[in-house]
Parts: structure tokens; sequence; C-alpha cells
């Protein structure tokens, strides 16, 4: 959770300074703009500086670029971290932690706890303290204001009554009527109010002081009152209150909700005296003068009032009497905060949606490096579109779709086998190539995405994995289906703009970037031990928190060359997420390869072998896994299941069922062809499917033990945690 308020912090933090920029320049541009366009055009204006910078706040898949001024816009919030982790000042700390000793005796092998402790230097978290001092900040001032708009609205509701004057009533219908209002808005009266005002975002009424007002005056404030109730005025205000809350430490942000107060006010003076004539707009400053007289209390955000304040009277007195027409703008700002609020919202979701279905957690930061261009070729019985790419530098992830035109199509597109998969794909159903002799691809593996989240009757997704890519010269590729007639290419341009770094050590070069690994070795890759291990080295990372985490907890295992391994992450690993690379016992930086030190991994990170149990097939015995990686189990005897807790999730396995409850949600491992029901035998030994090891980010496979005659002496499961 703290992870994630850094991350909006920092991201917060960099808006504010580029909004401050939109916000100056507004500021600085208000003569020319008061001179050309009206009061409304300025109103909606900060509307939009607004829309652009909530919507790319937040952290749930939204991203932005505003290029406004270089020296700002090209600030980088990566350069920022890597600069504090340089600088940052750290404190010793003396860690207790287990480790698991191997012990020979009698022939029989022994894990021996031992305690101990081991002195380490970390980074004070600076960020974490400003992250925590900012959500209070704004959710505090936050409450501050809306309790105070609270307290303002319950107020006056028991301190004014409700008018009865047929005379007011009668004037606020005919007002409603020409501004072609349906809804019927309340008014009340009371004399702790020196000034009109709307008040209330889902039922709003009017308040009006106890005066004495003729109809002309009455006519003028109404109409004035119930142009904020059409612009909906007082959602405006919270949507200001909110932005204000984000910033509350940046002044300009200030500045700008006390224009908007004025610039609200002054919109409606325009649109209250529209049509009107010379002496019927000094009348309707008069009326501003008499309130200036009589006003004493201090504006709450989510109401409007007719007076608005004494700083901006002299503004709003000057545009009143300003006998020079000005353009409106209205439904050119409108198109603005339209495109603005669809570009930064869609175009940004659009980004991660499909790669959300990729990789696990939050994928926002890849949203500024997805194409996305829709390209399409098709017949008369499909349409095949390139939905959208990344590519990296040996390696491309491609999202394609296909739609079926006609029923036989639909037919085809939906048939499945007697196992239930589908038979619509084969080996030439995609092809991803280089358009040019001078490039090369190793490998190309194709699947589906979320069926249930994208995929119809008549159109599926699928995505491509490419290793393997070797493109110096930046030859455009091409991408192609058996489905259409005569496989028309659909060109992909292989610019990356996502870096890849590289750290050199032993004989070792490892390439990695935020999606995907390559470990290259000087030497040919002898024998494969597993899956996890080239040269009967394990590789650990060191992440930016300190903690150490096994391959398996961040990549996949994808492919294999002479001398080279490629694999995916599992979810997104920012560039600064890795802060050292660990090879069996001895650990590089990856800022300063050469500054090694020799490192003792916990015994639970530790790949290890357990004995297999056979019924049919391979059973894994789940106390001694789970003792073996560190994982907590729990047996329930009233539901005949065990919890295990690891690594932040819950998996419950209950005796004589195929499904297991990870994290709340149903996975069920029935198959047909096998039974993996999870039993327990007659020694009361719990046994599970290894099927378990993808969802836990672990690796699992056979390694027999053999006699000296060659025969196998025990069936033997390899871990690798």
């Amino acid at each position: 959770m703290m992870e994630l308020i850094k991350e909006i912090f920092l991201h917060n933090a960099f808006a504010s300074l580029k909004s401050a920029v939109v916000i100056l320049l507004l500021i600085i541009l208000t003569k020319p703009i008061t001179r050309i366009y009206t009061a409304g055009f300025r109103y909606y204006s900060w509307l939009a500086v607004m829309i652009v910078f909530l919507i790319p706040f937040s952290k749930f898949g939204i991203n932005y670029n505003v290029n406004i001024v270089p020296s700002v816009s090209n600030i980088q919030i990566q350069d920022f971290k890597n600069w504090y982790d340089e600088n940052a000042p750290t404190y010793s700390l003396e860690e207790k932690y287990t480790s698991y000793e191997r012990i020979e005796n009698d022939n029989k092998t022994e894990y021996v706890p031992v305690v101990k402790t081991q002195t380490i230097k970390k980074q004070v978290d600076i960020q974490a303290i400003l992250s925590v001092i900012w959500l209070i900040g704004a959710i505090t001032y936050f409450m501050l204001h809306y309790g105070r708009y609270i307290y303002f609205k319950r107020s006056i509701k028991r301190l004014s009554v409700s008018v009865n004057d047929e005379r007011i009533i009668n004037i606020l219908n005919e007002e409603c009527t020409k501004l072609k209002i349906a809804k019927l808005i309340k008014i009340r009266l009371a004399y702790v109010i020196d000034t009109p005002m709307l008040i209330g975002i889902i039922k709003p009424y009017i308040i009006l002081p106890r005066l004495d007002y003729t109809n002309d005056e009455l006519k003028l404030i109404l109409r004035h009152e119930m142009f904020h109730f059409k612009r909906f005025d007082i959602l405006y205000q919270l949507i200001t209150l909110i932005f204000v809350s984000l910033h509350w430490f940046n002044p300009i942000v200030h500045i700008m909700s006390k224009i908007i107060e004025v610039d609200g006010e002054t919109s409606c003076d325009e649109k209250t005296l529209e049509g009107k004539n010379y002496s019927e707009k000094i009348f309707y400053g008069e009326m501003l003068i008499k309130f200036l007289k009589t006003e004493t209390q201090k504006k709450s955000y989510m109401t409007t009032t007719f007076f608005g304040g004494k700083n901006g009277m002299k503004k709003r007195l000057t545009l009143i009497t300003n006998k020079k027409s000005r353009r409106k703008g209205t439904v050119a700002m409108a198109a603005v905060i339209m495109i603005a609020a669809t570009t930064s919202f869609g175009a940004a979701a659009m980004d991660n949606e499909y790669f959300n279905t990729i990789f696990d957690g939050d994928t926002s930061y890849l949203a500024d490096f997805v194409q996305t261009e829709k390209k399409s070729v098709e017949d008369d019985r499909f349409k095949f579109t390139l939905e959208q790419y990344l590519i990296v530098e040996n390696q491309a992830i491609i999202i394609c779709s296909f739609e079926a035109k006609t029923d036989d199509a639909i037919k085809e597109m939906n048939e499945v086998d007697e196992r239930g998969n589908s038979t619509f794909t084969g080996i030439d159903f995609l092809n991803f190539a280089p358009t040019d002799d001078k490039a090369i691809i190793e490998e190309v593996g194709y699947g589906s995405i979320d069926k249930q989240k994208f995929d119809t009757q008549n159109k599926k997704y699928y995505v491509l994995k490419c290793n393997g890519i070797q493109n110096e010269e930046k030859v455009d590729f091409y991408i192609s289906t058996d489905k259409i007639k005569n496989s028309p290419k659909i060109l992909i341009p292989m610019e990356c703009n996502m870096e890849t770094y590289t750290i050199q050590f032993d004989g070792i070069t490892l390439k990695y970037n935020p999606i995907s690994m390559n470990i290259n070795y000087t030497d040919k890759i002898q024998d494969k031990y597993d899956d996890c291990s080239w040269n009967n080295q394990y590789l650990y990372f060191r992440m930016k928190n300190g903690e150490i985490k096994t391959f398996n907890q961040l990549y996949e295992y994808d492919g294999m060359g002479e001398n080279s391994v490629s694999a995916w992450a599992d979810s997104v690993i920012k560039p600064d997420e890795i802060k050292s690379v660990i090879v069996d016992d001895k650990e590089y930086p990856v800022d300063n390869p050469s500054n090694s030190k020799s490192i003792v991994i916990d015994e639970h990170l530790k790949p290890f072998k357990t004995k297999a149990y056979i019924k049919g097939h391979l059973w894994l015995p789940l106390r001694d896994f789970c003792n073996r990686i560190g994982a907590e189990i729990e047996w329930n005897s009233q539901t005949n299941s065990a919890e295990v807790k690891y690594r932040g999730s819950n998996y419950v396995f209950t005796v004589g069922s195929t499904k297991v409850q990870i994290d709340g949600e149903t996975v069920d491992f029935y198959d047909k062809l096998n039974d993996n029901k999870t039993f327990i035998d007659q020694n009361g030994q719990m046994f599970i499917t290894p099927m378990i090891y993808d969802y836990m980010n672990i690796d699992i496979h056979v390694d027999n033990t053999y006699n000296q005659d060659g025969s196998v002496k025990d069936v033997m499961m390899h871990v690798v945690p």
C-alpha cells in the first residue's frame, strides 16, 4: 500500500509542477484573453486544466504527456528517482534471520534452523515521509472545507424559511422558462446571509437575504443564480476542491482557485446581462455595490454568491460597463475539454487494457510505450486487426484480433475439439517476420488473452510474444494470417522507445527492461539443469526495498539458445526496481558490477528436492513443500482443509476437491484424464497437484535419483522457489 501511495505522490508532484506552468501562462495571458474572449471562455479554461491534470494523476492505469516548456516537460520521474537513490541518507540496522543448515547424519539429511544476525544499510525513505505528509494534508484540506460546507448548509437550512411570496415564485418561474430550465428550484429566506447564493450539490436551492427587493432586482438576481444552476457550477466547485486538495502544497493552484471564483461570477454576470442596455447594466452594477457594503461572511466551496467577494468586484464592474463585444469561445473550449479528457483518459486506458491481462499488477508505466495503430486487412469472411504492439531491444509483444463477418466464419471461429481446445488456430495461423533478411527472429509464440473480458462470439483477441529479434538496422516486420485470402501483410515499424539496460559480470551479460530479460553467456550453456539455472548457476535479485527475490518471482523462462536465455517479466518491473543481481552467493550492484560482494541466500529461497508420491501421476507432499519454501500452513479440521500463506497470498486446499481458493478466488484443476483431487494418504500426509506451482511463481519438475544399475531409485521433484 505504501509503495502505491509513494508512486501516486511522486506522479502528483510532477503533475503539480506542470500544471503550475500552465496556470502561470494563463494568468500572464489574462489581459489579451480578456480583450478577445468572454469571462466564460476563461472560466472553462480553468476547468480544462483541472481535467487534464486530474485524470492523468490517477495511478490506476493513466499516464500523460504535456509538452508546455521543454525544461519542465522533459523532467523525468526516473531521473529524479536515480538521483534520490544516490544521495538519500542511510542508517544501519541489525536484522535477524533464520537460515537452514544441512546436516548429514547416518545417511539421513536434516535441515537445522540457525538464527543469524546481519548488519544492513537502509535508505531513509524520505519519499515515504513526504507521501504521508501529502496524503494527510490532502485529506485534511478536503475534509476541513467539505465539513465547513456541510456545517454551513445545515445552519442555513435551520435558520432559513421557505419562500411563500407569490411575487418571488412567479419571477423565478418566468426566469426558469426563459432559460429553458424544467426543474423547479426552491427559494429560502435567511437573515444570517448578506448576499444571494446557490447551495447544494444533489438538491440545490437559492438562499436570499431577508431584504426588500424590487421586481427588477429579483429578476436579475434570480437569473444570475439560475445560470449557476444551469451550468452545474456547484459540481465545478467540487472538482476545484478535489484538485486544490490534491495540490494543497502548490501556491499557484490556490491562486487559480481564487481566480476561478471571480471568473465564475463574472461569466454569470455576462450571461445575465446579455441583451441588456447600458442603463440596465449600470443598475446591475449598483446592486453589486449595495451587497458590497453589507458583505461580511467568507465564501465556502460548493456555493455560489451573487456578490462574489471584494477582490473581484473591480473586475466585474469593469466588464459589466465595457461596451466592447468579445468572442464567447465556449464551443471551442468545450471541444478542448472533450479532446483533453478523451485523449488523456481514453488513449492511456487503451494503452493498458490488453497489457493488464498479459502482466500482473499495475501496467500504467507502459502507457507511454505501447503503440496503438488499429491497422486492418479483411476479406469476405474475416477481418484481421493489429490492435497494439510494444517493441523492446530483442523482443516484441503484438496484440491482434479476428472478427468473423459471416455465420460460417463465426462457427469456424468457435469450434473446439473433444478436450475443449479451439480448432481455429493452426501452424500458419499467425506469421510474424522481418520484411528483409537483414533481420532475424528466433521464436514466436501466441495465445489468447483474457477471453471473458475481451472475446465475443464473432471477435477473438490473441497475443504474440516474440523472442530473439536481431534487428540492428531497424527493418520493418510484418504480421499476416492464413485466415485472410492471399495472407496480406500488415507492416510494423520496429523502432523501440523503451530503454534496455545492460550489466556485465563474470562472463555473463544481462539485458533487462520493464517487461523482459535476456541472459547471455560468454561460453556455450552446459546441459540444462532446470528452467531457472544455467551453467548450474541460480539468479536472485535484490530490489530497491532491500528484499531478495528469486528468478521465478520476477520472470517466466521462455526460451534458450546456444549461449543465451530469454524470459518475460511476470509483472512490469520499473528500471529502478532492481538494485543488484545475485548469482549463487555473489552479489553484483547494477550500477557498479565490479563492486561485488559475497552473500548468504536464505535457505527458503534455494532450490531443493522432495520425494514425489505416485498415484496415477505425481503428487506434491504439502507440508514438506511448505516447510522447505518457508510458507505457513494451518489445518482446519472443521472444513477438512489446509490454509497456506506464502508471499502475501492465501491458498486453501480442501481434501477431496480439485478446487483451490487463491486469495478468495476459486481455481479448478479438474482434468477428466487425471484425478487432481487433494487427498491424505494412509500415513496422514496431505498431497496436492503440482500444477499449483504456476500460481505460486515456483518451478517444479521431475529430477529422479538412480541406482548404480541405472534403475530409478526415487522419483523426486526439483523445486525452485
